[in-house]
């Protein structure tokens, strides 16, 4: 009698701890994953949001955005895992507001890897309806050629920006 009640309750106690302890485990490791995140801006997450930004300002060269051009920016800001959330979500205010993003690139900061996926993003943006319009393809010569020449500028200087402005915005 005493060795099956000893036997039954030391069964019972490792079993009552090992699940308290596997349950105490996930809750933290889940509480570590959403209390923690912190908004860091790694040179991999600045570069993956000034391109969304950049295919923005392609999408915005139309007049209306098409529906196919949406799914294209759309699919690229989704499938992000570096751009986190509130960048998501001025990215895509953005792309639904009427007019462009006032948003600027620092200079020499592409590698030629960064460069080649770049001109990518936005060749896939502008060529999403068909041919793209010659707006967006002197917007397209004029960003390889910066890139090429390694001073990334992605926009041309609005009539609210005076020219050669070294105060440029950045999103951070």
């Amino acid at each position: 009698y005493w060795g099956r009640r000893l036997a039954y309750t030391s069964v019972r106690e490792i079993t009552f701890r090992y699940l308290l302890t596997w349950i105490i485990t996930i809750v933290g490791e889940e509480a570590m994953t959403v209390y923690s995140q912190r908004d860091i801006n790694s040179p991999e997450a600045v570069f993956d949001r000034d391109l969304a930004f950049a295919m923005v300002d392609m999408a915005h060269t139309q007049q209306d955005i098409s529906a196919k051009t949406y799914a294209v920016v759309l699919d690229h800001v989704l499938n992000q895992a570096r751009l986190n959330d509130p960048a998501r979500i001025n990215v895509l205010r953005a792309l639904v507001s009427k007019k462009p993003p006032q948003e600027f690139l620092d200079k020499g900061t592409f590698t030629p890897r960064q460069s080649r996926r770049f001109l990518a993003a936005l060749n896939k943006v502008a060529t999403a309806d068909g041919d793209p319009s010659p707006e967006m393809q002197a917007k397209l010569d004029a960003m390889a050629e910066a890139l090429a020449d390694g001073e990334p500028e992605l926009q041309n200087t609005r009539a609210t920006e005076p020219q050669g402005s070294e105060n440029k915005k950045i999103r951070r």
